[in-house]
């Protein structure tokens, strides 16, 4: 989904998401901030770097898409950034794993 919105993968590309975007009433500097956060932000989660900032960031995102798409039906519009939402929420609680950089940071400092 991410790849799709900045244009590297299906017949997505950035122009497209900032229009849909700014039929909703977004601006586009909320949609660049947005597209830049959820890539940006998934590379982070990936790695375990900075992760409860991530998926707070990242759970935020997705609940204001639940907001905006909640009335275009369940499988059409929320259940994705729900399923998202409620994947960042233990991430958020518990932080990253002991794989991840985070945690080799903490070691470090110690």
């Amino acid at each position: 989904m991410i790849l799709a919105k900045i244009g590297m993968i299906g017949q997505g590309t950035t122009a497209m998401t900032v229009e849909m975007f700014a039929g909703m009433g977004v601006p586009a500097v909320i949609t660049y901030l947005v597209i830049i956060a959820e890539t940006v932000g998934a590379v982070a989660l990936i790695l375990g770097l900075c992760t409860r900032f991530c998926a707070a960031s990242l759970a935020l995102i997705m609940a204001v898409a639940i907001y905006f798409m909640f009335g275009s039906g369940y499988f059409a519009g929320y259940v994705t950034p729900l399923l998202f939402l409620i994947m960042f929420l233990p991430l958020i609680r518990n932080g990253a794993g002991g794989c991840s950089v985070d945690r080799e940071v903490v070691k470090k400092m110690k």
